[in-house]
């Protein structure tokens, strides 16, 4: 037995079902800032597809691996029998396709990606890359910066550009 909070008993097995919920919980939330970032910058740009369809094809195996078991042993409420096991499938396959939407449909032809700061001026320990958009590189007309800065550094200095 495990002991949790105060004077409060679990069996092992409550103990596991209740961190199962904390990790489903936590499967929920962790897809939200992805999918508003992306809205918010009405791109897809700068994250993996890739990823997101090889999680797909687990959340939609651990789910036809369910219906297989359930099928093979007769047994149709085993489906339900693990929810978070469930749970985490649908939902991935769910935030997946909603992603998938995103990168294909949504915001297809939109290659460059708006800037999430909205300021004029970025932090002093960042470094940024500011690009047009263009695939020309080196034209005349198409000048990319990057902003150096040593973070170690504590002087009050503009920082140096470079192109």
């Amino acid at each position: 037995m495990a002991m949790l909070g105060a004077n409060a008993v679990f069996q092992w097995l409550d103990f596991l079902y209740f961190v199962s919920y904390i990790k489903l919980f936590i499967t929920l939330i962790k897809y939200i800032p992805q999918a508003y970032y992306n809205y918010l910058r009405k791109s897809t740009s700068g994250w993996s597809i890739g990823n997101v369809l090889l999680d797909f094809t687990g959340g939609s195996l651990s789910i036809l691996q369910m219906f297989l078991l359930a099928y093979n042993y007769n047994d149709w409420g085993s489906i339900f029998g693990d929810p978070t096991k469930f749970g985490l499938g649908l939902f991935s396959m769910l935030f997946d396709i909603f992603f998938i939407i995103q990168h294909y449909v949504l915001y297809k032809s939109n290659t460059t990606a708006l800037p999430l700061i909205r300021t004029p001026e970025h932090s002093h320990n960042e470094s940024l890359l500011v690009d047009s958009g263009h695939s020309n590189y080196g034209a005349a007309d198409d000048t990319h910066y990057v902003r150096h800065i040593d973070p170690g550094a504590r002087t009050n200095h503009s920082p140096s550009y470079s192109s």
